[in-house]
């Protein structure tokens, strides 16, 4: 029987990418009009993961959490990200 082989976990960049594409589906849907706090929120913590020395992928919530710029929220969304491993084009669509 073959066995699927694993998967790299995603990239600082690429995790960064995907906070920053949701930033800018939440900017631009008049649904959320009110959420521009999330929109900086997800775009300060793609800052900081984009540059952050270690990879983040395989932190716990609690961990990700102890970043600048990392709440609970936003710890989830990377957590996704990294379950999923969707590409920074594709994700929150």
């Amino acid at each position: 029987m073959l066995m699927p082989l694993p998967r790299p976990l995603p990239t600082n960049a690429e995790i960064a990418d995907s906070l920053a594409n949701y930033a800018r589906v939440i900017e631009h849907d008049p649904t959320q009009a009110s959420a521009h706090w999330r929109v900086r929120a997800a775009r300060r913590a793609a800052a900081v993961i984009c540059r952050w020395p270690v990879p983040v992928a395989p932190m716990s919530r609690s961990e990700l959490m102890t970043l600048p710029g990392v709440g609970k929220g936003i710890a989830r969304h990377v957590q996704q990200i990294v379950e999923i491993h969707l590409i920074p084009d594709s994700v929150f669509q």
